[in-house]
């Protein structure tokens, strides 16, 4: 078994090798970088057969995270990394996150997901510290974005219901609502409203805790997105699942998507229902905002003249993205009009252009904003 983590040391070498020269526009990520040599120093030379059964259960744990994690790090180079979409999904959970600024969110390509283990990294962070005397008291975050959208301002849309997942995760948002939920269905309260959003409860032949975990924490994701993108976030949905947008079908993990629909468009209307009613109770008595759709006054004449908005607050960030599928989506004989054109824009061109566009709004704010922190 030795022979085994003398393997997996000389596969985070190789990692390591291929990372150790990375130049990071982000701090945190040199900083996380800088405690990894650290870390690698302190066990490439260490003897396996001199360390405790526990010593080596815990420095197994260390290597898998830092395998990881030194993988992503090669993903967030100053040249790589999507910083004006990680900022923007940071600036959303910030209300119901306080901390977000000390975690390190790390980009990697997959599946669209959010991962976070706090216990584990709690153990990891721990053990490290302890034993090899290198503290680091930054928490760090797995978002997986596919390759092809790694640089699309348009469809990360998708990214404000995976932060949704993260901040239900931090503050066991749904965990709450699914104790609640089966204390409501064992004393027979609010039946009907509670079988309309999961259905599945009348199927006794299926692990109804299971769905209902799944299900309620899909929905809260889809409503937390909602808040700040409106119903741009079924542009994706409805694309995932075409030809079956409308179908009632649902599966353990997800509710139907005619039910996702409409939780959202109930919430966009200020109607109540079980699950909206039981998510604002939650986040009150926990002391965290309700949810409600953001406000602002950007409009999509500079995006029609072909330039980046000017935006003035946080909320403008969020808006950008619904203004931008709106244009789209919208006349795009406007853009002749606007700028005497000769031609119509191909729709490869526009993807680009607004894309480009979307980019360069949110970067010159974020950029304006820290200077404006620096000079005060």
């Amino acid at each position: 078994m030795d022979r085994f983590f003398e393997f997996e040391k000389a596969k985070l070498f190789d990692t390591w090798k291929r990372a150790r020269n990375n130049k990071y526009s982000n701090p945190k990520f040199e900083e996380f970088h800088n405690f990894f040599k650290a870390f690698y120093d302190k066990i490439k030379n260490e003897d396996i057969a001199s360390l405790t059964e526990t010593q080596k259960i815990y420095l197994k744990q260390a290597m898998l995270y830092f395998q990881e994690r030194v993988n992503c790090l090669s993903n967030n180079t100053a040249t790589n990394a999507p910083y004006e979409v990680v900022e923007s999904i940071k600036l959303a959970a910030k209300k119901w996150v306080p901390d977000i600024d000390d975690y390190i969110i790390l980009t990697r390509y997959g599946d669209y997901s959010f991962y976070v283990d706090q216990k584990m990294e709690e153990e990891v962070l721990t053990y490290i510290e302890n034993d090899y005397n290198i503290p680091f008291h930054k928490k760090t975050v797995l978002l997986s974005i596919p390759q092809h959208y790694y640089r699309d301002y348009l469809n990360n849309v998708v990214l404000y219901h995976e932060i949704g997942h993260f901040v239900d995760t931090i503050n066991s948002i749904t965990d709450i609502a699914v104790n609640v939920t089966i204390n409501h269905i064992f004393n027979k309260r609010n039946s009907d409203e509670i079988l309309q959003a999961f259905p599945f409860l009348s199927n006794n032949n299926i692990p109804h805790r299971y769905f209902l975990d799944y299900h309620f924490k899909e929905y809260f994701a889809d409503i937390f997105a909602a808040s700040f993108i409106g119903r741009n976030i079924d542009k994706y949905l409805k694309y995932l699942s075409y030809p079956k947008t409308e179908t009632e079908d649902y599966s353990p993990t997800h509710p139907s998507n005619k039910l996702r629909f409409k939780m959202m468009d109930e919430f966009l209307q200020g109607k109540n229902n079980y699950v909206i009613d039981m998510i604002q109770y939650i986040l009150g008595k926990k002391g965290l905002p309700n949810l409600c759709k953001i406000s602002s006054t950007i409009n999509a004449n500079d995006l029609y003249r072909l330039l980046p908005v000017e935006l003035s607050t946080d909320h403008d960030i969020h808006a950008l993205y619904s203004l931008a599928w709106n244009v789209w989506d919208g006349d795009r004989s406007r853009f002749k009009s606007e700028n005497n054109m000769s031609f119509d824009l191909q729709p490869t061109q526009l993807y680009t252009i607004l894309n480009n566009l979307v980019e360069k709004s949110i970067s010159n704010y974020l950029i304006k904003t820290k200077w404006e922190n620096v000079s005060k």
